[in-house]
């Protein structure tokens, strides 16, 4: 199912039980989009914290993650630490379950573990030579932009993350080894997300445009009835 095809399918199950959306308020496909991204990103990291399995159908690949060496101290108001570690060499997608599903080799013959960042110094520092020696990754966030780093391997050039993303164009269009990949019509893209979730997000977002509907004084739907009551 494109992108398209399910803001059409929220548009038509809207317009099944209250009426079509007016076509002079501001319900774009750019808006229901958004909706359907903030919403499926609940249902999936509800589905986590329950401990219920994904469908396959949500997950995605970014195959190929440039990587580069950076100071573990990037802060260049302090000197350089001497000490080494991988950073993506652009931005990643955020997860919409915290922590990628795996991160590994591009052949896939080494895992390297997640860890917080906030644990990562503990665990460098670990007492324990195989915590302290082991490979591990962990994403820390610059505001609106996330990077993915690699510890304890500063040989590697790439690595390969399977992850359920928050914006799933975002890994459609990541860079392919530094190769841009423009994505010329979004709306014709792939929705990922599986069936019985897409269900149950068109559930929630009917419920928010009912309430919506509740609080706001312009028509939203082409119903011939009045979105609220009228004061006495």
């Amino acid at each position: 199912m494109t992108i398209k095809e399910a803001v059409n399918g929220f548009l038509e199950m809207v317009s099944e039980r209250q009426g079509k959306i007016s076509q002079d308020n501001q319900w774009s496909y750019r808006l229901i989009y958004s909706y359907l991204l903030q919403f499926r990103a609940r249902v999936l990291s509800d589905r986590k914290s329950k401990k219920q399995p994904h469908s396959r159908h949500n997950i995605q690949t970014i195959p190929c993650i440039s990587l580069e060496k950076v100071d573990m101290n990037e802060c260049p108001c302090i000197p350089a630490s001497g000490c080494i570690f991988l950073k993506s060499k652009y931005p990643v997608p955020r997860s919409a379950t915290n922590n990628y599903i795996s991160v590994t080799s591009i052949l896939g013959n080494k895992t390297y573990d997640y860890i917080r960042w906030e644990n990562f110094d503990d665990m460098i520092n670990s007492k324990n030579k195989v915590e302290r020696t082991k490979p591990y990754y962990t994403i820390k966030s610059f505001g609106k932009e996330s990077h993915l780093y690699i510890y304890s391997d500063n040989d590697k050039e790439i690595v390969s993350a399977t992850l359920i993303a928050e914006n799933p164009l975002e890994v459609i269009g990541y860079p392919n080894c530094g190769n841009e990949v423009n994505i010329c019509n979004p709306m014709d893209e792939l929705f990922i997300v599986d069936m019985e979730s897409l269900q149950l997000i068109y559930a929630m977002m009917f419920d928010m445009l009912l309430k919506v509907k509740q609080t706001t004084t312009p028509e939203i739907y082409n119903n011939q009835e009045p979105d609220i009551a009228k004061a006495p």
